[in-house]
């Protein structure tokens, strides 16, 4: 709060934002409660199709989007992947191939034990937290490394998720990271989570859970061009991709 409150407008801000309180008197819970509040404001995105859907739109959703859920809903999809969010913010190992610099674990220092990491419980090594769902098709790359650049890619990489891992193709990679693959696929599999035992998924099937994937999608979180300022009161610059 020292670093802002040198900054005039920001004091003045803040003060606009809570009534009948000096800036002197606040504390970064009122920083991180505008953040927060900003943040529901405009970045909460809950009118995509499946919201609409659920509001009572038969129509927001094609049927193919349709039969998507019917399938994720009626498969282990939605065990992990639900509520608001399409998250139970626990953690999984899903076979997601090993890249990139790591986290200093392993051999070398150049793998990451993911949750396991954080507990030193052998059985959680490998393990992420489960991502929300809303607007993941707009999230790319997938995997807690980045290891897939498609969306529908991942999908299907949940079914015979052992063959997946054992036949990963660098090639997708950029050039950079294919050289990074750890060959730690046992390693991976003997903490796999038991969810994905047996799962596989027919071409059509993964065709039709991709297309409802696209459903969580607000039309709003397209272009955030709308939200970004055209300056901020530290001077500091504003750039927009």
């Amino acid at each position: 709060m020292e670093r802002l409150g040198s900054i005039p407008e920001y004091r003045r801000m803040f003060e606009a934002a809570y009534p009948n309180q000096r800036f002197r008197d606040m504390t970064f819970a009122h920083a991180s409660n505008a953040i927060a509040g900003f943040l529901t404001a405009r970045l909460a995105f809950n009118n995509s199709p499946w919201d609409r859907f659920l509001a009572g739109n038969d129509r927001a959703m094609t049927l193919v989007q349709l039969q998507g859920a019917k399938n994720f809903m009626s498969a282990r999809c939605s065990i992990c992947h639900n509520g608001p969010a399409l998250t139970d913010n626990k953690f999984h190992n899903v076979a997601v191939a090993q890249l990139g610099p790591g986290k200093g674990d392993g051999t070398g220092g150049l793998d990451d034990f993911g949750r396991g990491r954080e507990t030193g419980i052998l059985t959680e090594r490998y393990a992420f937290r489960t991502p929300p769902l809303r607007n993941v098709e707009l999230t790319a790359p997938y995997g807690h490394d980045g290891a897939f650049f498609g969306l529908r890619d991942f999908v299907d990489h949940y079914s015979e998720s052992d063959i997946k891992l054992r036949d990963f193709n660098v090639s997708q990679l950029e050039p950079a990271l294919r050289g990074t693959v750890l060959p730690t696929l046992t390693e991976i599999l003997a903490t796999r989570d038991p969810l994905l035992t047996g799962v596989f998924f027919p071409p059509q099937v993964v065709d039709e859970v991709t297309e409802f994937m696209k459903a969580l999608t607000d039309p709003a979180a397209r272009n955030l061009t709308g939200i970004t300022p055209g300056r901020v009161p530290s001077g500091l610059s504003v750039s927009v991709r």
